[in-house]
């Protein structure tokens, strides 16, 4: 991408060597040999390069004059440019976020077929090789580009269509568009959807309509009459050193190597803090399409509510939480937005709701604000706190209770003289079926595991019949309860009855 470093010698384990980078001679690329075993080693390069032989040619797109009258063949030429994915580099990024910004600024309007180049142009750049040793410039590019990029869709002369490539889709919403959220006294709230079957491939995304039948991919409601939605495939325009790209493989493949790293996170957290201190890993995945959304400016109050689906499943309870040592770890998605000027994803602001049992439904995010938002995934530790004092206190009383039980019926089956009369046949049935369903609720902890490792599979045969055993139980204690208290009644009622 920076060019060719024709010269290396031949080095030892340990040496380096710099060179200029070919495009940009102020900045520098170094060759490191390091070994990787007793009869290997390997060249690696790390660049701080960041223009590419092609980069002036494109900047001088944004220097020769951009008017409202030329905009769509400079564009053109711009989607020359940047035709070949895999020969763009951070620096055309940067050459061609001016020229976005020349376009947004020389025309009131966009016409469609600039606005095709530009997506074009900025969908193949987002496939590119945007490595770089220089994270502060990338991240300063990247918040150039992701911002004129907005303006490019809010300013487009199209509007309710969608303008989309593979990388990249973008939509300036209108309000005769948004469909209501509710009946007149909701008319305030509007929304819309799409449609997309492949994450990694936006040329596929549809919008939503009446007649759609299937779940959306992507769901928009605000109080905003106008917006502009831009869609990104992945955070390549989102560098933040915090998170990383989910490795490919089917389901149970990445979902085994997520666990690898997470549990790797978590084990150094434990060995660098105390241990019964809560702390979230530091690694996270983006995992579903970045929006970024702009309804302008709102009153206090303003909630935007999304529905994504995230593009890796991360399972149910059966395969999404497990124990680590001590502690109970769990994949969960996240909703979350991205901070520019930290280069950090942040979830303040933004509340994330979802089925922990039925996670493949998707992921809601209601924001109060509008920015770049995606789904992220991470692994989080479960507070144990109260989970482990409900559960010691549960096991204490039932523990008293099953105590209490043994008790009433060993003092009343020996008692001849009462066991044979109507109310002690009814408390001895009542204290057995209570004794039953009691000892079944505290073997259940040991039998049942929320993480799958117990005796009795989640979502097994045996699982069904001891659930059904157990409502059975406390059917019985409850009938007998009934019973017991009619008795009761029949009994206060001929007392009191005869006088």
């Amino acid at each position: 991408v920076y060019g060719k470093f024709p010269d290396i010698p031949f080095m030892r384990s340990g040496k380096k060597e710099e060179r200029a980078c070919p495009a940009d001679p102020s900045a520098k690329a170094t060759f490191t040999c390091k070994a990787v075993s007793d009869t290997k080693a390997v060249l690696t390069p790390t660049y701080d390069c960041i223009k590419t032989p092609k980069t002036e040619e494109i900047e001088k797109l944004a220097t020769e004059g951009i008017t409202a009258s030329n905009t769509e063949a400079v564009s053109n030429k711009l989607k020359e440019f940047t035709s070949d994915s895999a020969g763009n580099g951070i620096g055309d990024v940067a050459a061609a976020a001016d020229v976005l910004k020349e376009v947004a600024e020389a025309a009131d309007s966009v016409s469609e077929a600039a606005t095709e180049n530009l997506v074009s142009a900025v969908s193949s750049l987002a496939g590119g090789d945007l490595k770089t040793e220089d994270v502060a410039k990338k991240r300063e590019i990247s918040k150039k580009m992701v911002e004129n990029i907005k303006q490019i869709a809010k300013k487009t002369a199209v509007s309710n269509k969608l303008v989309k490539s593979a990388n990249l889709a973008v939509m300036k919403v209108s309000s005769d568009k948004t469909k209501s959220a509710g009946g007149a006294g909701a008319a305030e709230e509007s929304g819309i959807s799409f449609f997309l079957p492949d994450a990694k491939d936006l040329t596929k995304l549809g919008q939503g309509g009446e007649g759609e039948s299937n779940e959306p991919s992507i769901a928009i409601q605000s109080s905003a009459t106008e917006m502009s939605v831009v869609i990104l495939t992945g955070d390549a325009f989102f560098p933040s050193e915090e998170t990383e790209q989910i490795p490919g493989g089917s389901t149970d493949e990445v979902r085994d190597s997520l666990w690898d790293d997470l549990k790797g996170e978590f084990e150094d957290m434990s060995n660098n803090g105390s241990d019964t201190e809560k702390k979230p890993t530091k690694v996270k995945y983006v995992n579903s399409v970045v929006l970024e959304i702009d309804v302008g400016k709102q009153e206090p109050g303003f909630v935007l509510k999304l529905y994504i689906k995230p593009n890796f499943k991360v399972g149910d309870n059966t395969k999404n939480l497990k124990h680590m040592n001590d502690r109970r770890v769990q994949i969960r998605y996240l909703c979350a937005y991205y901070e520019p000027d930290t280069a950090q994803w942040s979830s303040n602001g933004c509340l994330t709701t979802y089925d922990t049992n039925l996670p493949n439904s998707g992921v809601v995010c209601s924001c109060s604000h509008n920015t770049s938002f995606a789904v992220l995934m991470a692994a989080e530790e479960i507070d144990p706190g109260y989970v482990e004092a409900q559960s010691l206190i549960s096991q204490i009383l039932l523990g008293g209770s099953i105590f209490g039980l043994i008790a009433t019926i060993s003092l009343i089956l020996p008692a001849s003289a009462i066991v044979t009369t109507r109310s002690a046949k009814v408390n001895i049935c009542f204290s057995i079926a209570l004794l039953i369903a009691s000892i079944l609720f505290i073997l259940q902890g040991v039998l049942v595991k929320d993480d799958n490792s117990g005796v009795i599979q989640l979502r097994s045969v045996g699982c069904a019949v001891y659930t059904m055993l157990q409502h059975y139980m406390w059917l019985v204690v409850f009938m007998w309860t009934v019973i017991e208290g009619f008795l009761m009644y029949l009994s206060l009622v001929q007392v009191f009855g005869s006088h």
